[in-house]
């Protein structure tokens, strides 16, 4: 585990998004482009989170790059984000085309049980590259 100061190490996407949603009280902030960035960052805690995960699938389709970055940081989580999370990344997995993934994992000091939620994906997920950051 890494351990850095500053919460702008998100990974910036070189061009336009094909899905944006703006973060509520219950839903993160999400950007996904066709040139392979998802980047996801908030609460994640509404009952229907599943749902919400899934409806990101027809972006992850539209990436046309072989090699995609995520990147999570999340500050409040519930188990159904966890479902949809694990969703999501089986899908960006399970797509043809893309070959190499690179999940950038970000958690706070106060929010260590994140740390170990990317921990247990990073298992559950060994094709998959994680970086888990503490910052």
């Amino acid at each position: 585990m890494k351990s850095y100061s500053n919460e702008n190490l998100f990974l910036e996407s070189k061009s336009e998004p094909v899905m944006r949603k703006e973060p509520t009280r219950y839903s993160p902030f999400v950007e996904i482009s066709e040139s392979g960035y998802i980047k996801i960052s908030g609460n994640s805690v509404a009952i229907e989170s599943v749902e919400f995960y899934q409806s990101l699938f027809s972006a992850i389709e539209s990436i046309y790059s072989s090699k995609v970055c995520i990147s999570l940081m999340l500050e409040n989580i519930n188990a159904n984000s966890i479902r949809g999370l694990f969703l999501l990344l089986d899908k960006v997995r399970e797509q043809k085309f893309i070959n190499d993934i690179d999940v950038f994992w970000f958690f706070t000091e106060e929010n260590e049980d994140f740390e170990k939620v990317g921990e247990i994906f990073q298992e559950m997920f060994p094709t998959i590259n994680f970086s888990i950051f503490r910052i």
